[in-house]
């Protein structure tokens, strides 16, 4: 996937809006995530692992497939996965 540097604002954009139920993610890592108000990816994003750990129904599988429900989002442009998954590992 190739994204003119143009186009990559617009796409960062638009997957930070993104809400956290199109990801596919498990009801235990959404109800997890919505009870601490995380309702975005954008808000995903700006977790550390360590944050998202911490919080309660959030274990290391939960965090493993949130890190991989977000790659497979994100697909394989290395400039978007390094910002909204840079934090996560």
């Amino acid at each position: 996937m190739t994204i003119v540097d143009g186009e990559f604002d617009g796409l960062i954009a638009r997957l930070r809006g993104l809400h956290i139920e199109a990801l596919g993610l498990s009801t235990r890592a959404v109800t997890a995530l919505a009870r601490r108000g995380i309702v975005h990816v954008g808000e995903l994003c700006n977790l550390s692992g360590r944050e998202l750990l911490r919080m309660r129904g959030i274990g290391e599988v939960t965090l493993r497939e949130i890190e991989e429900k977000l790659m497979r989002w994100l697909g394989s442009c290395d400039k978007t996965c390094k910002s909204c998954v840079k934090h996560l590992t």
